[in-house]
């Protein structure tokens, strides 16, 4: 098979669908789907693994941090697309600005929640003692 996946993807099942599915849509739910699974199994099977939980309060403001700044990123990139804006672009016209400027803060939102996942994992190994499972 020559090319990538997502040419293959693309070529084999976007153009036999009876529903035109955006490209956009389809790699930023694939993608992120698989960044929240790989948050979720760290959330749920660090405890078990490790002896040692982490602060709930933080795993939630990180969840919903990420979530809103995932949606903030890619949710304007629908718009983008609809309104002829090309993939893989180092330039816009500037009309597309307003759009790009939404979808750079949620990517800041999102770099922010990452830093903040780090610190929940830093916290909870440091805090071993406090948050120590009873097992």
């Amino acid at each position: 098979m020559k090319g990538n996946f997502h040419d293959w993807f693309g070529k084999n099942f976007l153009t036999v669908s009876p529903v035109k599915v955006s490209t956009w849509l389809l790699l930023s739910l694939l993608s992120m789907g698989a960044v929240f699974s790989i948050f979720a199994g760290f959330y749920f099977w660090s405890p078990l693994i490790f002896g040692i939980k982490f602060n709930e309060i933080y795993g939630k403001i990180h969840f919903w941090s990420f979530f809103i700044g995932v949606n903030l990123t890619f949710f304007p990139m629908h718009f983008l697309g609809l309104a002829g804006m090309p993939r893989r672009y180092s330039d816009y016209p500037d009309v597309f600005a307003g759009w790009n400027l939404v979808a750079t803060y949620g990517s800041l939102v999102s770099l922010i929640s990452t830093i903040f996942f780090f610190f929940i994992v830093l916290d909870m190994f440091l805090a071993k003692s406090a948050h120590h499972t009873t097992k």
